[in-house]
């Protein structure tokens, strides 16, 4: 005689067979990622190792310094470099802008990590209606970082001194509004 348990498929808990499979399906999935990104890990962390080793700790964790500046930053079909300082900072500011002054501006602004050069594509396809200006940001590329650097210095990284600074940058520019892009 079958009872209503077993003719509904469901378990005790009132979960069918399906959930049961699911979850268990689940589990083996994460333990397969787990364990191969450990696996990787381990491996990345034991080539780091020997490479300390072999190299020494002030070679590995030294930085090379780039001699010379890459030519696509200066390429003149992306734009005209510029810089203006801010006042209430006193930061001086680089941009690059595409397009005649007499256009509405249109103000690209870059994510962290990046630089103006983000913005290369959208400087070339929106120059004939717009001002395109794409700055570097505070402490990014070639606009001025504030002092003090380093841990004490990242309240000057704020949301109130990026709007302040996007506010006095349209101003620097001879315009009043423009048209927002950031990521």
């Amino acid at each position: 005689h079958l009872s209503p348990f077993w003719i509904s498929g469901q378990d005790y808990t009132g979960r069918t067979a399906l959930d049961a499979s699911m979850a268990f399906a689940r589990i083996v999935q994460s333990l397969v990622t787990w364990t191969v990104a450990s696996f990787y890990g381990s491996l990345v962390s034991v080539s780091m190792v020997f490479s300390v080793i072999r190299r020494g700790p002030r070679a590995f964790f030294s930085h090379n310094v780039r001699q010379d500046r890459p030519k696509c930053l200066d390429d003149p079909a992306l734009g005209t470099h510029g810089y203006v300082r801010l006042k209430s900072s006193g930061l001086r500011f680089h941009y690059v802008a595409a397009g005649e002054r007499d256009k509405p501006l249109m103000l690209c602004l870059h994510g962290f990590p990046e630089c103006w050069y983000s913005w290369r594509h959208q400087l070339k396809e929106f120059r004939d209606s717009y001002r395109v200006v794409a700055p570097d940001l505070r402490g990014y590329g070639e606009t001025e970082s504030p002092q003090p650097f380093g841990y004490r210095g990242w309240p000057n990284f704020s949301m109130s001194h990026l709007t302040t600074d996007v506010r006095e940058l349209v101003e620097a520019l001879g315009y009043s509004s423009c048209t927002l892009v950031a990521h």
